[in-house]
């Protein structure tokens, strides 16, 4: 299955936290403790957001939105359905993808 990054990063399930549950309140404690032990993750365990479609994932890195001219280049990675935490989408079709647990 492929999946195109809509962040700039690789991140820390631990940076994850800090920035969208603590920071930003989009997800509980409860959810990152569910996900650590549903996906056997933990603090240094390697994730980003993705997209399944390339065109919203470009969107999403531009600085001008879905006005985006193109030419904003975005990475692909071919992963498992057991990768992709289900319970993150962020209601754009947007979700975390685990790349080393």
């Amino acid at each position: 299955m492929k999946m195109y990054s809509s962040y700039e990063e690789e991140i820390t399930f631990k940076d994850f936290y800090i920035e969208e549950i603590k920071n930003k309140g989009n997800y509980s404690e409860q959810d990152y403790n569910e996900w650590c032990n549903k996906y056997d993750l933990s603090d240094d365990s390697v994730v980003t957001w993705t997209m399944a479609d390339n065109i919203s994932s470009l969107s999403y890195l531009s600085d001008e939105g879905d006005d985006f001219v193109g030419t904003t280049d975005t990475t692909e990675y071919d992963i498992v359905v057991e990768d992709i935490i289900e319970e993150s989408d962020d209601g754009n079709n947007g979700f975390l993808i685990i790349l080393e647990r």
